[in-house]
């Protein structure tokens, strides 16, 4: 502490002196600084504390995980070739599928060129029926419109 005050009174020209208030004050925030200093030491030894126990049941963890992992190796063994096997089944549908789909969709060519033929021939009915409508109603209109004495004449054009 002499070296330091000589430094200080060589660039400033001012002397220091160490009181009795001086240093309890020295000392009190030594101490202060001790508790912070060791707070902060415990606060990262509970850290590490933590982080150590954390670590530990984390191995306990991916131990117990091995373990279940290496005795499932079995069954999951099983599991890909039932996989492989229902991807062969599924392969072998699909192809049975498609031939029943092209099936089905010249089926579907031929119903749809006999409903084209039906609607025309329907369409040529309705045609012919439009046409003949107005001649039935005037031959109904001319029924109608007979009496006897006409009925009569008609009978004699037969003798």
């Amino acid at each position: 502490s002499r070296d330091a005050a000589e430094s200080y009174f060589e660039s400033l020209r001012r002397r220091t002196y160490m009181t009795p208030t001086s240093y309890l004050e020295l000392i009190g925030l030594f101490t202060e600084l001790v508790g912070v200093k060791r707070g902060e030491l415990t606060t990262k030894l509970n850290r590490y504390t933590v982080g150590a126990k954390t670590l530990g049941e984390t191995k306990v963890v991916v131990d117990d995980l091995k373990v279940k992992l290496t005795a499932m190796q079995p069954s999951i063994e099983q599991a890909k070739k039932d996989t492989a096997a229902l991807i062969i089944k599924v392969d072998a549908d699909k192809v049975i599928a498609n031939e029943k789909s092209e099936a089905c969709a010249v089926d579907a060519k031929v119903a749809k060129e006999a409903s084209a033929e039906a609607t025309e021939i329907s369409q040529d009915c309705q045609r012919d029926l439009d046409q003949a409508l107005p001649e039935y109603y005037a031959a109904i209109k001319s029924l109608d419109s007979l009496d006897k004495k006409d009925i009569q004449e008609v009978k004699s054009f037969a003798k």
